[in-house]
């Protein structure tokens, strides 16, 4: 038996569902590539908490959601943290938004469940 999964993401004011006829311009490309790719429900919107809470109310078969740049959102509640790296990419230059590509410090790497480095290569850390 799989997982039921679905995802959430994006800057609406409002909560919105993510239909494969959805304009990218309102829910976001990577919003509208998770449902068009995967086929799970999908809500955008700022307050993630609150797209997250209406994902499970209107599909409360949902076991797993996934989030991106969900670690930073504090306010979300969370059973298990997974983190997604590039091989490739590893930490970039180890330095926080604008001087590097990380949302939060390194260090955040040693309270989550897990980490899932993908791809192949030799480069990075």
């Amino acid at each position: 038996m799989g997982w039921s999964v679905g995802g959430y993401g994006g800057e609406n004011r409002a909560v919105v569902e993510v239909r494969l006829d959805s304009d990218v311009g309102v829910v976001g490309d990577e919003a509208l590539l998770m449902k068009r790719g995967c086929g799970v429900p999908v809500f955008v919107g700022r307050r993630r908490a609150l797209a997250v809470a209406e994902l499970l109310v209107r599909y409360p078969e949902v076991q797993l959601v996934v989030c991106d740049d969900g670690l930073q959102h504090y306010a979300l509640a969370r059973d298990v943290e997974w983190v997604a790296m590039a091989r490739d990419l590893g930490v970039g230059n180890g330095f926080l938004l604008p001087a590097g590509a990380l949302r939060e410090g390194v260090g955040r790497l040693a309270l989550v469940d897990g980490v899932c480095v993908h791809g192949v290569g030799g480069g990075g850390g």
